[in-house]
């Protein structure tokens, strides 16, 4: 709610507002619909890795959300990848996979 709320305002900040006004009405009912599809996929994968996997599991994945959206936009929109946010992600998926134990991690007594 907030993220559409800040997004209006910046439109409006912007002077874009007004195209909401002046797009074919098909385009809207398209953008509404792929936001509603997307919303709903999310939910219902959300549910399964809860119901199958565990509350868990589900958490432990959810921190994995903003390595692979910075390797997709590094994919899809040539966006830049420092080496710190490189090392931080790295971090990110090896604590990961410890947690889920993907990888074996020798415990010292």
């Amino acid at each position: 709610m907030t993220t559409s709320l800040s997004s209006l305002l910046l439109s409006q900040q912007a002077g874009k507002f007004n195209e909401l006004f002046t797009a074919p009405n098909w385009l809207l009912f398209s953008l509404m619909a792929a936001g509603i599809y997307a919303i709903m996929i999310g939910m219902v994968l959300t549910f399964h890795i809860i119901q199958t996997q565990g509350l868990i599991t589900y958490q432990v994945l959810e921190l994995l959300m903003p390595v692979s959206t910075a390797i997709i936009a590094y994919i899809l929109l040539d966006e830049r990848i420092s080496i710190v946010q490189m090392g931080f992600a790295c971090i990110v998926i090896l604590g990961s996979s410890i947690a889920l134990k993907l990888v074996k991690y020798p415990k010292h007594y």
